[in-house]
This record gives C-alpha cells, structure tokens and sequence, in this order.
C-alpha cells in the first residue's frame, strides 16, 4: 500500500502520539512549527476529502480524529 506525507502542526503531531498511534507513522519530533506524519493513502484520502467537504484544514480534521477516537478508547 502507497503512503502519504503531510505536514501538521506540531500541537497536533503530539495528539497523535498519544490518541491515535494506530492510524499513522510518526517519527521523532523535530524543533519547530510544524511536523511530517506518514500514512497510508486510504486514510491520506479520507482526511483530504473530510477537510474539503467541510471546509476545514488539516489540522482541524485530524485534531477531531484524535478526540473521537479518545472519546472511543475511554468509554
């Protein structure tokens, strides 16, 4: 399966670590704004589209996949 990079802040880059390790590829973080994740392309796509659709950025969409997917774990 193919794999995507995209670039989020690094804010969201730590959520991620911590809620929703599963969905992607995090590498270690690095001094700055904003940090790379790669992920396979079924999900690059899903994340595009949900950012298109509801006219949101990327950060956005990723920030409400880490809180439902919390909401989840914790229930």
């Amino acid at each position: 399966m193919r794999k995507q990079v995209l670039k989020v802040s690094t804010e969201v880059f730590r959520a991620l670590q911590k809620r929703a390790p599963a969905y992607m590829s995090l590498s270690e973080e690095k001094p700055g704004p904003s940090q790379l994740i790669l992920i396979d392309d079924d999900i690059y796509c899903e994340i595009i589209d949900r950012a298109i659709a509801r006219r949101q950025s990327l950060d956005q969409v990723l920030r409400e996949i880490c809180s439902r997917n919390w909401a989840v774990l914790t229930s």
